[in-house]
């Protein structure tokens, strides 16, 4: 099997890479070569931006006849629409990783199952996701492909965060005990996966024959509250427990809309998933990274890389402006 990764560096994608290599496949991976370092002996490598491809680049990659084309980093319909320009005719099949968030709210009781209606979702992001997703099922016939809808996926060097773009800099926050902005008094569960976990059930479903126009849910991990989370956090790092402040998700909206719309249509509202799909179709759920052992994971890779590197700085000073208006 002959697998082209469009990134391959990134939080979900990186242990997907890893994953492959280790399994034997034939993978090579489409990067704009800002992230070398996490690439593993054995994977090949073509440097290229799939938003500005040059034609010597994508007539390289329509001579090597890939079974399997993996986009980590499309975002719209508009980045499908080019996928499909370039491969429809040179891959065998097409899988787009969309997003758990493109599920209309409110949500159905019980496990989410994959049929719930998508888009209206409240969020920008999820709704281009599910515009992606709609164009790429109404040509189901004539494209190959099959949709991926992970939900928040951590690694060792992303700390699971509910703040945009804060991840490690959460350490920074609560090693010098400064206030901590968190939604909805922080009660709302979540499911958390860590990216090894993501990457072994994607090499099983890699595996499969895939049928076209089909998405699944891939999410994988314990269920705990955002201000569990937190505290938890604070606890594997060994410092002191964080003081949180809590802002309603419509006030969030008030004071930043962007950040807003990130809550509103998502973070704020619990849902499990139901993998039944995804387990009928591979033969079993992996689940071996534990939440205890996937922030050990995320405390050895800081103690070991991230002392002395600025982690979410902007996040950090955008957090601690809300707060400050919220308090005042």
């Amino acid at each position: 099997m002959k697998v082209l990764f469009i990134g391959g560096t990134g939080t979900i994608s990186n242990a997907c890479t890893h994953a492959l290599i280790t399994d034997g496949i034939d993978l090579t991976l489409l990067t704009r070569g800002n992230r070398n370092h996490r690439i593993p002996v054995g994977a090949k490598v073509i440097k290229g931006d799939i938003t500005a491809l040059e034609q010597e680049t994508l007539s390289k990659l329509r001579e090597l006849k890939f079974d399997l084309v993996v986009n980590f980093v499309a975002f719209d319909k508009k980045d499908v629409q080019r996928d499909v320009g370039y491969f429809s005719e040179y891959i065998g099949h097409y899988i787009f990783i969309s997003s758990s968030s493109v599920y209309q709210k409110p949500l159905k009781k019980g496990p989410l199952r994959e049929d719930h209606p998508i888009g209206n979702t409240g969020w920008r992001y999820a709704d281009l996701k599910a515009d992606a997703e709609e164009y790429l099922k109404n040509i189901a016939e004539r494209f190959s492909h099959s949709i991926i809808r992970p939900n928040t996926t951590y690694s060792e060097f992303v700390l699971p965060t509910g703040f945009p773009g804060l991840g490690f800099g959460l350490v920074r926050l609560l090693e010098e005990n400064l206030p901590i902005l968190i939604h909805d008094n922080g009660n709302i569960n979540w499911r958390f996966t860590h990216n090894t976990d993501f990457a072994a059930n994607f090499l099983n479903f890699l595996k499969c024959e895939l049928p076209t126009g089909e998405a699944y849910n891939f999410a994988f991990g314990e269920v705990i509250s955002w201000g569990d989370m937190y505290r938890k956090i604070a606890e594997v790092f060994q410092l002191d427990p964080p003081e949180l402040i809590s802002i309603p998700t419509d006030k969030l909206m008030k004071l930043d809309c962007d950040l807003g719309e990130s809550f509103i249509g998502d973070k704020s509202h619990y849902h499990d998933f139901d993998l039944s799909k995804l387990q009928e179709l591979t033969g079993e759920i992996v689940h071996d990274v534990s939440l205890e052992k996937g922030l050990e994971i995320c405390k050895n890779w800081y103690l070991e890389n991230g002392i002395g590197q600025s982690f979410g700085a902007r996040s950090i000073k955008r957090m601690q402006e809300l707060i400050e208006v919220h308090n005042g």
